[in-house]
């Protein structure tokens, strides 16, 4: 009798052995990470002139003043844009 428990035992470890002895599973393949991408100059925004209807002499020159202030802050804008992306340009190539 004990045989018979001893060969029942075997015979339900035997699958257990089994799978001990095969491959393990291949990994899945990690795609490589993309570069962090950093915008080191700061976002332009769009330059706006404001409208103007000017009804008086006195109107028409306070409209050049803010049409001037407004074309004024936009070259600013242009200048400091143009200035990080030669400073971005001299850093990356030396």
């Amino acid at each position: 009798m004990k045989m018979k428990l001893l060969g029942f035992g075997a015979t339900l470890a035997c699958p257990l052995l089994l799978n001990a002895c095969s491959t393990l599973p291949q990994k899945a393949e990690i795609p490589p990470t993309r570069p962090i991408v950093t915008q080191p100059c700061a976002p332009v925004v769009t330059c706006r002139i404001p409208a103007s209807s000017p009804k008086t002499n006195r109107h028409l020159a306070q409209s050049l003043l803010d049409t001037r202030a407004a074309l004024e802050a936009c070259a600013a804008q242009i200048d400091t844009q143009a200035t990080c992306q030669k400073r971005t340009q001299a850093t990356r190539y030396d």
